[in-house]
């Protein structure tokens, strides 16, 4: 499959109906929030996890029923890439790394204030790793299955 114009037109066009279902998700879940990382909104992680879901979803019927390689990278790229968002996570990550949270409640004294914030972004980080990661091996198992 050569890479054309109207294959990258309608990719994007399919990436902007994926971000549009990503921010729906995002205001229906704006209260939810993981618990010990207060300023994370959850749906972000809800939405990676859907999205990686059905990103196994997707390879696996494309497999079986060999979809045409068009529609396989319009779903692929262009929904699910539109629809996930991983630089989202990683730019809330860097800010929760770099924030000072001495003198907030509950907040660490302020030797400790600095790996406060590390110690939230790598939680962060690694709850979505292990979301994601779980969430595809899992839809590709039980999809593998049958």
């Amino acid at each position: 499959m050569t890479l054309s114009l109207v294959l990258i037109l309608i990719a994007s066009v399919c990436g902007g109906g994926g971000a549009v279902a990503r921010q729906y998700i995002l205001n229906r879940t704006a209260h939810l929030v993981i618990a010990p990382l207060h300023q994370v909104n959850a749906g972000m992680l809800c939405v990676n996890a859907i999205g990686c879901a059905a990103a196994a979803a997707w390879a696996l019927v494309a497999r079986h029923y060999a979809l045409n390689p068009t529609l396989i990278v319009c779903v692929s790229a262009g929904v699910l890439g539109g629809f996930t968002s991983f630089s989202t996570p990683a730019a809330q990550s860097a800010h929760m790394a770099g924030e000072k949270t001495a003198g907030k409640p509950g907040s660490c004294t302020t030797s400790h204030a600095a790996g406060h914030g590390v110690w939230h972004a790598t939680a962060y980080t690694l709850i979505m790793l292990a979301v994601c990661s779980a969430t595809y091996a899992l839809v590709t198992l039980v999809g593998g299955s049958y």
